[in-house]
């Protein structure tokens, strides 16, 4: 594991203590001196390099702040793509094996005639089924069942179980 992987997961865990880090770092970056009865000086008069060190700490700080933040908000992005996948599974599961059969074929591109032919129905009845699948699915069209059907990679395996 590399120091910056190692660095990173430090930082992960420790967040609020990075954010005061970083506002430090940047404090500090700007902070100036007294010393007794000596004027006021700014830090960098008399040490340039300790402004620029503790401002590259602070921006290094800041970076691996949005990094630990850009991470929890891809998990939390995955976790609610999950949910919805997971809550349209169970809306396909709760299809008739014959709704499910002409689910699959509309997937397919067929139309209505092509279906109705080959799993010997009338239309009226095809149309019957299509406007239930899409009330159960909460859709509206053809584009969206497709759309749908290769979100969740429906496939002809799903019918048989």
């Amino acid at each position: 594991m590399s120091f910056h992987h190692k660095l990173f997961q430090f930082f992960y865990t420790k967040q609020s203590w990075l954010l005061g880090l970083v506002i430090s770092c940047f404090a500090f970056g700007a902070a100036h001196f007294y010393r007794g009865g000596e004027r006021v000086y700014w830090m960098w008069e008399k040490h340039p390099y300790v402004p620029l060190i503790l401002t590259s700490i602070g921006t290094y700080g800041a970076i691996l702040w949005v990094r630990i933040h850009e991470q929890k908000l891809e998990k939390s992005f995955e976790a609610k793509i999950q949910t919805q996948k997971s809550a349209l599974q169970n809306k396909i599961e709760t299809l008739t094996n014959r709704q499910m059969e002409v689910f699959l074929l509309i997937a397919a591109g067929k139309s209505n005639k092509e279906i109705a032919s080959e799993i010997f129905i009338e239309q009226s009845t095809l149309k019957s089924h299509i406007n239930q699948i899409y009330k159960t699915l909460e859709i509206s069209n053809r584009k969206q069942a497709i759309k749908l059907a290769k979100q969740l990679e429906v496939n002809s395996k799903q019918t048989e179980s």
